[in-house]
């Protein structure tokens, strides 16, 4: 099923500038894949994907505040498919640390999507902050 997938998407592609969520619909329905493989392959393509259909890429971290306040400004108008989305995006990370509870990189991604899930509009304003706090230590040492 998977190569029926990648050629039948790869014979649908040519004609879409932008993958938008229509489109997204569309090629699912087209090739029958589940919406997780779909994306991913689309991802991999050169075609531009709209935030609602890209989804949120957990790594590298820069991808992370990338996709997530790419979907900030989607939450005004599609609420409910960009916290999915994101909602979608905890569980993965979710289960991934329960494979490896000491991993940093994944409670810190953990910690992206609570903050974005508790208030998405002031997300980027939050991540922005908290990305000049990591240049800049805080606290005893940095006053030494």
């Amino acid at each position: 099923m998977a190569k029926n997938v990648k050629s039948t998407l790869a014979r649908l592609l040519p004609g879409h500038p932008r993958i938008t969520p229509a489109v997204f619909a569309s090629l699912l329905a087209a090739t029958g894949a589940s919406a997780s493989y779909l994306r991913r392959l689309l991802r991999e393509s050169a075609v531009p994907l709209d935030p609602l259909v890209e989804g949120v890429r957990q790594s590298p971290p820069a991808e992370l505040v990338r996709t997530l306040a790419a979907l900030a400004t989607k939450y005004g108008s599609h609420p409910a498919a960009a916290r999915a989305l994101v909602l979608e995006s905890k569980r993965h990370c979710l289960l991934n640390l329960r494979r490896s509870p000491d991993n940093a990189e994944r409670r810190h991604t953990l910690l992206h999507l609570n903050v974005w899930l508790e208030n998405p509009p002031l997300y980027p304003l939050w991540a922005s902050l908290e990305n000049k706090n990591a240049a800049q230590p805080i606290g005893p040492a940095a006053s030494s």
